[in-house]
């Protein structure tokens, strides 16, 4: 198997979300980015991207302008798909 193709299957997936009309997705973070979402601001802002997989929040700040409802609303998918990852039954038990 290439890494190509083992990218495809095993490498960062985007979960659509529409709030407020607008679309966006949702990523859980790469290996790389796990330690720097030590925030909820920060987790936002490396987990929302767009269709092409880029980051839709460059700062903080602008995460932090964020209406409370949509901001809970976001944080609230990247914990569900967090906890559905930790308990994916994918990996075969031998």
């Amino acid at each position: 198997m290439n890494f190509q193709e083992l990218i495809k299957v095993l490498g960062v997936k985007l979960h659509e979300i529409e709030i407020g009309g607008i679309t966006l997705y949702v990523k859980l973070p790469s290996v790389l980015e796990y330690s720097s979402c030590d925030t909820q601001s920060k987790t936002i802002m490396n987990c929302v991207v767009d269709e092409g997989g880029n980051k839709v929040f460059n700062t903080e700040d602008e995460v932090n302008q964020l209406d409370f409802q949509y901001y809970t609303k976001i944080y609230q998918k990247i914990n569900e798909l967090l906890i559905q990852a930790m308990n994916d039954n994918d990996i075969e038990k031998k």
